[in-house]
């Protein structure tokens, strides 16, 4: 399982993620939103809304319904506050 933040330099919210996830020894990878714009409906579409503020967290994992490992799938955690509830701190 990995954490992917997608955030925005010099957002604080994003530093406060990012810190939590370091914190809590969790394996996550960052990216700035504006590199990765391309991926931006995909991960709406996941969320189910059009988002418009950062950090917009998801957990990207093995999608059990498949044998194979390599078959992953994206669940929608939210915000810093929902990741924070997420992993019940």
């Amino acid at each position: 399982m990995k954490y992917e933040v997608y955030g925005n330099l010099g957002c604080g919210y994003c530093d406060f993620a990012l810190d939590l996830l370091e914190e809590k020894d969790l394996d996550y990878e960052y990216f700035d939103l504006h590199s990765v714009q391309d991926r931006q409906k995909e991960l709406i579409n996941i969320a189910g809304y059009h988002f418009y503020t950062v950090p917009q967290i998801f957990i990207e994992q093995h999608d059990d319904r498949f044998e194979n490992k390599r078959v992953r799938k994206r669940t929608y955690i939210g915000g810093y506050t929902e990741l924070k509830k997420h992993l019940g701190v």
